[in-house]
C-alpha cells in the first residue's frame, strides 16, 4: 500500500475488492493492494451480493466489480448494501426496498429499514420496530423499543417493560421476556 495516504477500510469479501480512502475519496483495492476501481465516490460500502452501494453527487447508486453504475445514483441514502437480493434505500424521508434491478420491491414508508436476514428485515414505523417479509407484510408489528435482524428464525424483542424476550418469525413471543439483555 506504500504511496497511499488516509484510511484503509477493510469490508466484506465479495469480489476480492475492499474500500479504501486516500486523499478524501473512496474507491476499492485487490488483495495485494492494487487500486481496481479509481476513488472517486464521497462515500462507499463494501461490495455485498456483487455489488457495492456508492455515493456520487450526494446521491447514492451501486456499481459491480469493474467500477460500472449498474444502479445510478438517485437515492438520499442506502443501507450497507445488498442482502437476500434487496437492499434498503431512502427517498425522500422514508426507506423502502428495490432488488438488483433497480425495481420497487418494498414501497418507501418506513422511518428506517435494516438489512433482510432470515427472509425479515427490522423496520421502524410510528417510532417502534417491527420485522417485514420479503413481500412488505409487517409480520412482527412495529411495537418494540428494540428488535435485533433474525438469526435462526427468532429475534430478540425489547418490550415496553424495557425487558427482551424472543419473537418468532410469525410475530409471536416465542421466549417470554425475561432479560436485560439479548442479542
Amino acid at each position: 500500500l506504500a504511496g497511499m495516504t488516509g484510511g484503509l477500510l477493510l469490508g466484506e469479501e465479495g469480489p476480492g475488492l475492499f474500500v479504501f480512502f486516500p486523499d478524501n475519496k473512496f474507491g476499492f483495492i485487490d488483495k495485494q493492494g492494487n487500486e481496481a476501481i479509481q476513488p472517486q465516490y464521497e462515500r462507499a460500502h463494501p461490495f455485498s451480493e456483487g455489488l457495492a452501494a456508492v455515493s456520487k453527487g450526494g446521491k447514492w447508486g451501486f456499481i459491480d466489480h469493474t467500477g460500472k453504475m449498474i444502479i445510478q445514483p438517485g437515492f438520499a441514502d442506502v443501507s450497507i448494501g445488498f442482502f437476500e437480493g434487496l437492499a434498503a434505500v431512502k427517498t425522500g424521508e422514508r426507506w423502502g426496498y428495490i432488488n438488483k434491478s433497480c425495481n420497487i420491491v418494498i414501497a418507501a414508508r418506513y422511518e428506517e429499514a435494516g438489512i433482510f436476514a432470515n427472509g425479515m428485515a427490522v423496520v421502524v414505523a410510528g417510532g417502534k420496530k417491527g420485522a417485514v417479509n420479503k413481500t412488505g407484510a409487517m409480520v412482527v408489528q412495529a411495537k418494540y423499543s428494540d428488535l435485533s435482524v433474525f438469526f435462526q428464525g427468532m429475534a430478540a424483542a425489547n418490550t415496553a417493560g424495557g425487558v427482551y424476550g424472543y419473537v418468532d418469525k410469525s410475530g409471536k413471543m416465542a421466549i417470554k421476556p425475561a432479560y436485560h439483555e439479548a442479542y
